[in-house]
């Protein structure tokens, strides 16, 4: 068994997690696609030097006249702690004794390592979404609990963070007045089963879900987020322009200017002035230089909408690692790439400019057990569970030239 361990073990480290690596930092969305990847290089805060205004050293002046004082230009430090991020494997024992040969080796690991592939794909591209909270969505409805089917049903607010097979914690209100929430043992790591997407409905598979309290402070009974993970994601997009999270990369988005978006209304009916006008005050006013406007699901087709209906013809077609197609158009003397970006709120577009943007991580790799190598026993269960850790987060070194457009549904 031991040697059949050692060849599932070579397997996976010499021919699937070299294209896991590659695929995890591209794949999961245009945006991850475009951004910097560098290396973490230390346990500690990962850091960028954000240039704020202009050297201040200049001035006119006549012949004798004293030269103008100096004015270094001035940075400030933005940082963010790296999180986890782990991908399970699991390999039953019966399988490890049975393949033999390596095609069946191979076979067997297949569908194991492509779900959880899949499985870390979904959860970064939707992380690079989110503002580190890990919320998924809140529960807006009663749950009902089925002794017959074994499932917990509720509404939510928006299903577009959410899939089928996921495992999450429900978080429960104490009280009317609560907006923290707190995490019953009964609601921990618990699947998804059904998501009804047309009412926004969703299944779990268990029936013994403790959620009973409105909470008219938060207008939700509770709310969802990946297992574990609450408070500990990737500080993502969501971070810079979501108006509710107060702070960011350390400072407090009220009393610093130099750290939140600029904002322009669609009124319902965008265009390519909505997004020059976008990218030129970015340009102009916020030293962004725009190269990505990533739409929501609404606004991308009224985008498409107007787009047709003024025959316009854009200047290539964008195609991308994750299978996402967009348009290249010109915005006055700059090319600028439109997708559609299902994870941005459905009546929103996000503008920003990849290159501000660092992804510093760790690649995936397994985690070593020692004597036993990549595989270890789940203790009471004949599974053995390879993992993969990696350690990283993403910060932007000129959040303010960022651009949210908004009302960009068709009225």
């Amino acid at each position: 068994m031991s040697t059949n361990l050692n060849k599932i073990s070579a397997i996976l480290k010499d021919q699937y997690l070299p294209a896991l690596k590659n695929q995890i930092t591209t794949a999961p969305s245009p945006f991850m696609e475009l951004i910097k990847k560098v290396p973490l290089m230390s346990g500690g805060k990962i850091t960028a030097a954000a240039p704020f205004g202009i050297n201040g050293g200049f001035g006119f002046g006549s012949e004798g006249e004293g030269t103008p004082v100096s004015g270094s230009r001035a940075y400030k430090r933005f940082e963010v702690d790296p999180v986890d991020m782990y991908v399970d494997v699991r390999i039953s024992d019966k399988t490890v004794k049975l393949a033999n040969e390596a095609g069946a080796l191979l076979g067997a690991l297949e569908d194991e390592v492509m779900g959880s592939y899949e499985a870390a794909k979904w959860n970064v591209a939707r992380a690079l979404f989110g503002n580190g909270s890990g919320v998924l969505c809140k529960i807006t409805s009663p749950v009902v609990l089925s002794d017959e089917q074994g499932t917990a049903s509720f509404t939510v607010d928006n299903c577009s963070a959410l899939i089928e097979g996921l495992t999450v914690d429900v978080y429960a209100y104490a009280s009317s007045s609560d907006s923290e929430g707190a995490l019953p043992s009964t609601n921990k790591a618990v699947r998804i089963k059904e998501i009804d997407r047309d009412s926004n409905t969703v299944v779990l598979d268990s029936n013994l879900l403790s959620v009973s309290v409105q909470s008219t402070a938060m207008n939700a009974y509770g709310f969802l987020t990946v297992q574990g993970s609450h408070n500990k994601e990737i500080t993502g997009l969501k971070a810079i322009f979501d108006d509710s999270v107060k702070e960011l990369y350390g400072y407090e988005k009220e009393k610093n200017a130099f750290i939140c978006p600029l904002c322009v209304d669609a009124k319902n009916a965008p265009s390519d002035s909505t997004i020059y006008d976008a990218v030129k005050r970015a340009l102009d006013y916020r030293n962004g230089k725009i190269n990505l406007v990533m739409m929501g699901d609404d606004a991308f087709k009224a985008y498409q909408s107007y787009m047709r209906s003024n025959n316009l013809v854009v200047c290539d077609k964008a195609s991308f690692v994750c299978g996402a197609t967009g348009y290249k158009v010109m915005v006055g003397s700059h090319t600028v790439t439109v997708v559609n970006e299902r994870m941005v709120p459905a009546n929103e577009a996000w503008c920003v400019d990849t290159d501000a943007f660092v992804f510093a991580h760790l690649e995936f790799d397994f985690c070593d057990y020692g004597s036993t190598g990549i595989f270890q026993l789940i203790p009471g269960t004949s599974y053995y569970r390879a993992l993969l850790a990696s350690y990283g987060n993403l910060i932007c070194k000129n959040p303010c030239g960022c651009v949210k457009i908004i009302n960009c549904a068709e009225a």
